[in-house]
């Protein structure tokens, strides 16, 4: 099968500009713990493997893992709610900490993203953010039924926003 690392590339670049507030090769070489050498390397296409820190690039820009293989065949990728801004260090404001404990910072530590979502809270205007973690050895295989599982589970969050029950 024949793998287009150019389209995989270009993509991630695209991806990296687009992000908002605006980040440089440099700063997201910064963020990931890489060389800009390493970023530009991998938007020319350079890299002819899913290293680490192609991994973590896509992650980056609020792919999902299954993004870069989806890529390198042909397809788009499959860009979930962005998670983006947590990862770059983007919010609340440019620079400054997000304001989550730090249990939560560790667990995003360990293992794979597998998808993330945010939703309203029903009867309200806040939101929930969901964040949904692989186990750190997870194979392939894991990881699809628990994406399976997890599509479930959203669908049922969903429905509570439906549901007539709440009470503001």
């Amino acid at each position: 099968m024949d793998q287009d690392w150019d389209a995989l590339g270009r993509r991630l670049a695209a991806a990296r500009r687009g992000l908002r507030p605006k980040v440089s090769q440099k700063e997201l070489a910064d963020r990931l713990g890489v060389s800009r050498s390493t970023v530009q390397a991998i938007e020319r296409g350079a890299y002819q493997r899913v290293t680490f820190a192609v991994r973590d690039y896509a992650r980056a820009v609020g792919w999902t893992d299954e993004s870069i293989e989806r890529v390198l065949a042909g397809g788009e990728p499959d860009a979930g709610p962005a998670l983006n801004a947590a990862r770059m260090g983007s919010s609340p404001a440019a620079g400054q900490a997000l304001p989550i404990p730090l249990r939560v910072e560790e667990e995003l530590r360990e293992g794979p993203v597998l998808d993330t979502a945010v939703m309203e809270l029903p009867g309200s205007r806040s939101r929930v953010v969901v964040v949904v973690m692989g186990p750190p050895d997870a194979d392939p295989e894991e990881i699809r039924r628990d994406l399976q599982v997890w599509r479930r589970t959203e669908a049922q969050f969903k429905e509570l926003d439906d549901s007539d029950d709440v009470n503001p």
